[in-house]
């Protein structure tokens, strides 16, 4: 069962996650998205609804009126009430004719499911006429949405505690919410925490499978799927959009500098859950612009009326989501400025982007003005951007530099060119950077000369489509931009964004410029041709480029930041799911409080120290206490393993990843006689007695034999509930109206 923990509570998370992120707007909004494509479907689906939740949640919150029932009112009611004015309306339930007569006696049920298959058959093959020539690339790209969902899961399905120690500050942080306060540790954005309450309010998700699974399942389909929609809206061919997919999960690309980026997308954190923002806005924005209809109110134009929501999404999520959705506006404003230029145009996406910033805005806003104070992470990302924390970039830039040093003019204004090719390309693409310099340089040049051929009558039209030399310049832009953000604190300029967690998005563009040429010739080709490529091409190109970076530069796993044993995560779980709430006490180091909720957990080193009194006991009517008999040095950065066609391992030792281990081996003490007999060392901080590796391996020697003693004095109520080789779990079986004595002085054991 241990082995099947992982996949169904993935297939439980990602059930919820499609009924609330895309089947409940779809039938809310039905009448609005009917006749809509695909991409608007996907667009307002992705951008409305975590808007909504997040409104929903905080504003109940600031009202005090935050509790399941409502919530569940609101949303389920929502569902609901077409149905119920349809009744009002007709006087009666509305039911179709063929349930309605059979209902009636008119029909039988052979008759009925002959009608029903009927229906299905016609709407399959309207369907089928609608989408037939896309059902190749649907195919392409569902296989490249369940390669991806595979790399990124690869880390929770091989350790089932939480990849980072932010995670737990954001399970506290929505745990809050299920208590029905908001913004208790301060003023911060709280879209993902509202998507996960929603998540365990509505469809009774366990929260931490939420937190442990959720970066997965959307990272595998919303960027993706945001990626996919905006290279297609670049790029004139729909294969190459594929391709830049398959190379960007496939290659290693930019190495272990984008190592971090990657590992941070298999965690559940708001920047990373908002990543798909950053491609979805300058995809609306694009939109508008390439729009002939006359200017209007920001609110009358659906692609205007999606950005503002959008930008709302993006505060929602994170502050550095909505610098990095605004850096990747400024290519499409640049590549478009003759259609934005005139200011009946300009203004309408200016109003859209100021009014979203204050959707998002309004319910902090609130908080703030009524007394609640800014969250403390907040103060330090203002504090980076301003470049006076201490870990930002340009105060250790400061600190290595000589104090004086005479440079001449020029030395000064080619430093900035300088530093931005050495701080931003040499690292970001190492030998292939002055390739990618080249290559960044010369579209722009070579779409210039092109413009100029056309001007003077030497290039026909259909050559080089302007809507196509503007999408290969907003990938050039777009890519040099974000280049920049990496280089920008080397050469002076304000860290906007902690720079390791724009890479992911930075090579994204790489790879989509430098499929500019082959994108181009794939279009010629069609263009000569006659008629489109063949469907299977674009397959048969995905699997070769697939193998070629498996044969070369495959992509390396993924790290975690290893605190707990797989066991303690699966036995934990079934005690959940065994026992009622308030029947049973986990005793346990600090990890499984976050679980099973602190109301059904004590700490192992309170549980210690208790027992050494007078007299001590616990009203639980069992008491679970795991035991580590090997304890593992909690945070050690491990390495994950993956089959072969998944990912290659990474056996490198990277600088500043400190106890580093490669799965399946992990960093651990043995527990011994001896150090059960040693004083238990005490930190202030609990966390802290459980980090560090000799206080842990004391606390879990103290532990067993306790337990060895509690066993000779009461053999009938305890039992082992679980063992293996690293972690060991006894239970103890008490009434709780008359619970055992658990002390082991005064009053005793016999």
């Amino acid at each position: 069962m241990e082995n099947l923990y992982p996949y169904v509570e993935t297939l439980k998370v990602g059930a919820a996650y499609a009924a609330l992120l895309y089947i409940w707007p779809s039938i809310v909004f039905r009448k609005l998205l009917c006749g809509k494509g695909l991409t608007f479907r996907f667009l307002f689906c992705s951008i409305v609804q975590p808007v909504l939740i997040s409104t929903a949640v905080l504003g109940l919150g600031l009202v005090h009126l935050l509790h399941f029932g409502v919530v569940r009112v609101l949303f389920w009611g929502a569902l609901a009430a077409p149905l119920l004015a349809a009744c009002c309306r007709e006087k009666r339930v509305p039911v179709r004719l063929p349930l309605r007569a059979l209902l009636a006696g008119h029909y039988g049920w052979k008759l009925l499911f002959c009608r029903a298959a009927d229906g299905l058959a016609r709407r399959w093959q309207r369907f089928r006429q609608r989408y037939a020539g896309k059902a190749a690339e649907y195919l392409v790209l569902a296989g490249i949405l369940l390669f991806g969902m595979a790399f990124f899961l690869n880390g929770a399905f091989q350790d089932y505690s939480f990849g980072c120690f932010d995670q737990y500050t954001h399970y506290r942080w929505t745990e809050n919410l299920l208590a029905g306060d908001i913004f208790t540790w301060g003023v911060y954005p709280e879209g993902m925490h509202c998507f996960l309450y929603a998540l365990h309010v509505l469809f009774g998700v366990k929260l931490h499978s939420c937190v442990l699974f959720l970066a997965g399942i959307h990272n595998s389909t919303s960027f993706l799927l945001a990626a996919y929609c905006l290279l297609n809206a670049l790029f004139r061919s729909r294969h190459t959009t594929l391709l830049v997919l398959t190379a960007w999960l496939a290659f290693d690309g930019i190495g272990p500098v984008a190592l971090e980026a990657f590992t941070r997308m298999t965690w559940t954190l708001p920047q990373e859950f908002g990543h798909y923002l950053v491609l979805a806005c300058p995809l609306l924005l694009l939109r508008y612009c390439r729009e002939r209809c006359k200017p209007v109110q920001w609110y009358r134009d659906e692609n205007l009326l999606l950005l503002a929501v959008g930008i709302a999404n993006a505060v929602s999520m994170h502050f550095y989501v909505l610098i990095l959705a605004a850096c990747a506006c400024v290519p499409v404003v640049f590549a478009y400025w003759r259609e934005l230029f005139p200011p009946r145009r300009m203004l309408p996406p200016i109003a859209a982007g100021l009014y979203g910033a204050e959707l998002g805005l309004l319910p902090m806003l609130i908080a703030c003005a009524v007394g609640f104070p800014l969250e403390g992470s907040l103060l330090w990302g203002f504090n980076t951007l301003r470049g006076a924390s201490g870990d930002s970039i340009r105060n250790r830039i400061a600190a290595a530099a000589p104090k004086e040093v005479h440079v001449s003019l020029w030395e000064r204004l080619s430093a900035p060119l300088k530093g931005f090719y050495e701080n931003g390309y040499v690292p970001l693409f190492g030998d292939y950077a002055a390739w990618m310099l080249l290559l960044s340089l010369l579209v722009p040049a070579l779409l210039l000369a092109c413009w100029y051929a056309r001007r003077r009558g030497r290039l026909r039209e259909g050559a080089l489509p302007a809507r196509t030399a503007k999408g290969y310049l907003i990938l050039a832009l777009g890519c040099m931009v974000f280049i920049l953000l990496f280089a920008a604190p080397y050469i002076g300029l304000p860290e906007l964004v902690v720079i390791d967690r724009t890479l992911a998005i930075t090579q994204l563009l790489a790879f989509g410029l430098v499929a500019v040429p082959v994108d181009f010739l794939l279009a010629r080709a069609s263009s000569l041709r006659g008629k489109p490529l063949p469907r299977g091409l674009m397959a048969a190109g995905c699997l070769c480029l697939y193998l070629a970076a498996y044969m070369t530069d495959f992509h390396q796993c993924t790290y975690w930041w290893l605190r707990r044993y797989n066991a303690a995560v699966t036995v934990t779980d079934q005690v959940m799911n065994h026992y009622q709430e308030g029947e049973y006490c986990i005793v346990s180091m600090w990890d499984e409080a976050y679980q099973a909720g602190s109301g059904n957990h004590e700490e192992l080193l309170t549980f210690l120290q208790n027992t050494e009194g007078p007299t001590y006991s616990l009203p639980a009517e069992y008491i679970f206490l795991y035991v580590e008999k090997r304890p593992l040095r909690r945070g050690q950065v491990h390495f994950l393993t993956a089959p072969g066609w998944l990912a290659q391992e990474n056996y490198e030792v990277f600088e500043g990843l400190w106890n580093q281990s490669q799965c399946p081996e992990i960093q651990y003490t043995e527990i011994s006689e001896e150090l059960a007999e040693k004083e238990i060392p005490y930190d202030p901080t609990i966390r802290n007695n459980y980090d560090d590796l000799a206080t842990r391996a004391v606390l879990c020697a103290k532990a067993y034999a306790w337990y060895q003693g509690f066993l000779k004095a009461y053999p009938a109520e305890t039992h082992t509930y679980y063992e293996d080789d690293e972690f060991i779990c006894y239970v103890i079986h008490q009434d709780p109206n008359a619970p055992l004595e658990l002390a082991q002085k005064k009053g005793g054991w016999a």
